[in-house]
C-alpha cells in the first residue's frame, strides 16, 4: 500500500473485521488486545488508511487488509451478469486492492507536502492544523493480500467469534473467529518514498 512504511514483522493474528473504532471496541470487550499482534481487517464500511489508523492506535505491530467475497468476490453473485472477473465485475481469489493508507482524516494531500514547503517558510505542521509528515502515514508496516491468501489465515485463526450482531462473518465458507492465533505470521514489506513529478495533462 502507498505510505506503509518498510518493515519486517511476526507475531500472532487477530482478525478486526472493518477495523472500524466500533469492532476493536467489540475485541475490546471479548477481552482481546491488538497490542503487538498482527491486525487482519477486510475493505470497507471505512477508508483504508482509517483501519490501519486505528489498528496502530491500539498498539497493533502490523497490519493486513484484504477484499472479503461478501463485499467484492463470488458472494456479489447475482443474474444479471454478475461473477468474478473475467465473467463480471467482481474481485476475482487472487485479486489484491491496493492503494493509499494515509490518515486522511487527519490532512488529506501530500503528507510531505513539498509543494509548499519547497516555495515558501511553511511546515507541513502550519498546513496541517500541527501534524507533521509522521503523523499523517502508518509508523507500522501494512500489506494489501487477496481473500484466496487471507482464507488459510482467517479459517486456523482460532478463538471465538464475536457476539451475536457484531457482524464479523465475511463471504468465506467457514465461520470466521477472531483470535488470537495460536500461531505466528511474518509479514515483510519493503518500500521506498522517493520524491517524483506527476505530469498533468490537460485537454
Amino acid at each position: 500500500n502507498a505510505y506503509s512504511p518498510s518493515g519486517n514483522v511476526t507475531a500472532k493474528v487477530v482478525y478486526a473485521n472493518y477495523g472500524r473504532p466500533q469492532d476493536f471496541d467489540v475485541l475490546s470487550t471479548m477481552g482481546i488486545s491488538v497490542k503487538n499482534k498482527i491486525v487482519i481487517m477486510r475493505y470497507g464500511e471505512c477508508f483504508r488508511g482509517l483501519k490501519v489508523m486505528n489498528a496502530e492506535s491500539r498498539g497493533a505491530a502490523a497490519s493486513i487488509i484484504y477484499s472479503d467475497p461478501a463485499q467484492d468476490g463470488y458472494s456479489r453473485n447475482d443474474n444479471k451478469g454478475g461473477g468474478v472477473y473475467p465473467n463480471g465485475p467482481w474481485r476475482p481469489p487472487s485479486g489484491v486492492q491496493r492503494g493509499s493508507v494515509q490518515f486522511n482524516t487527519r490532512c488529506a494531500g501530500d503528507p510531505w507536502r513539498l509543494y509548499a514547503t519547497s516555495t515558501s517558510n511553511a511546515t507541513v505542521e502550519d498546513i496541517c492544523g500541527g501534524y507533521g509528515t509522521k503523523d499523517l502515514i502508518p509508523s507500522r508496516p501494512v500489506l494489501p493480500i487477496s481473500y484466496q491468501d487471507a482464507a488459510p489465515l482467517l479459517s486456523r485463526l482460532g478463538g471465538p467469534s464475536a457476539p451475536n450482531g457484531a457482524d464479523f462473518q465475511g463471504g468465506l465458507e467457514f465461520a470466521y473467529t477472531v483470535g488470537p492465533s495460536a500461531f505466528d505470521v511474518r509479514l515483510v514489506t519493503d518500500n521506498r518514498f522517493v520524491p517524483g513529478k506527476i505530469p498533468n495533462i490537460i485537454a
